[in-house]
């Protein structure tokens, strides 16, 4: 009996062998496009860029918790009631900073998830250029990941300090680990380098249909905020004259009557309005526990932004 239970097992292993361990087997192709095989065309690059736009979207999102809204609305002093959640109430005490905070971990990997993004955007235009026709939208998508890092970066500064300072794809695991912090204001640093370079190479606008792309007068209003801060920071003249410099520079802009109106949901986009992070309302409620890395969730914004308290500073 032995040895007829080996006689088929054996048999049993060699088809194994023999169907599994083909060329037709074992050479096949990836479900899904590789990274090489991906940039075939600039309409590809742009497809790359509305990714990161993407991921800048997702830090407005809802996904099942609002713990980072705490941290990114930091509301005024005098609109924290005692009847507000307790995370509202504790960032605006400095209490609960730790880096055992949900809140904190979410913005910081979705800021990294925005940046890793953007560098592969940057590498790949490089490694791939010559599959573009035209030479000007490689220069513009390299200039809207750029200042789409380098908001990242400034807002990285604000709400860490010293976060490393990521600037190209890490190869492997260990290079992410082994990723320092940055010091004094490198990351300020790095987003006025950003800035610097989107305002060279962005459109003063887009057509209809691209609303919300980011412009020159985004890159140069980011860069003034950026110098603005950095010169008080480290109490320099030339960094304060420079943001001036660069606020000057902001065209095809103006301000409206009434400054509320910016946080009018029916004013979205106004000629006062140099970048607005573009998010529709669900109002069913499709789709928000859902991420939308792989298409399954929507482009909607967390219902608080639209409604109550929340749409004046946000």
């Amino acid at each position: 009996m032995m040895t007829r239970l080996h006689y088929f097992f054996y048999c049993a292993l060699m088809i194994l062998v023999y169907t599994n361990c083909g060329t037709d087997a074992v050479d096949l192709s990836p479900s899904y496009p590789t990274e090489r095989q991906f940039y075939q065309s600039q309409e590809d690059f742009e497809s790359s860029i509305f990714g990161v736009y993407q991921k800048l979207q997702d830090h407005y999102r809802f996904v099942g918790s609002t713990d980072h809204f705490t941290v990114m609305l930091l509301a005024p002093d005098d609109n924290v009631k005692a009847s507000d959640n307790n995370s509202f109430r504790s960032f605006n005490f400095f209490s609960g900073l730790n880096d055992s905070n949900l809140a904190l971990e979410r913005l910081y990997t979705l800021s990294y998830q925005l940046i890793y993004r953007s560098n592969t955007v940057l590498s790949k235009i490089d490694e791939f250029e010559d599959v573009y026709t035209d030479q000007s939208l490689a220069n513009t998508h390299r200039a809207e990941a750029s200042l789409l890092r380098g908001l990242t970066f400034m807002r990285l500064w604000h709400f860490f300090g010293t976060a490393p300072v990521v600037k190209s794809v890490f190869k492997n695991a260990g290079e992410a680990y082994n990723a320092t912090n940055s010091s004094g204001t490198k990351l300020l640093d790095a987003a006025i380098e950003d800035f610097e370079y989107a305002a060279r190479f962005l459109p003063i606008s887009w057509p209809e249909q691209f609303l919300g792309r980011a412009t020159a007068g985004a890159a140069y209003g980011f860069l003034g905020k950026a110098l603005f801060f950095r010169g008080m920071v480290e109490n320099n003249n030339e960094d304060l004259l420079a943001a001036i410099s660069a606020f000057d520079q902001v065209a095809g802009y103006s301000l409206i009557g009434d400054f509320g109106a910016n946080f009018d949901e029916s004013m979205e986009n106004n000629q006062e309005s140099l970048f607005e992070v573009q998010l529709s309302e669900n109002l069913i409620g499709l789709g928000i526990w859902l991420s939308a890395d792989d298409g399954t969730g929507d482009l909607s914004g967390y219902w608080g932004m639209f409604n109550g308290k929340n749409r004046f500073w946000s």
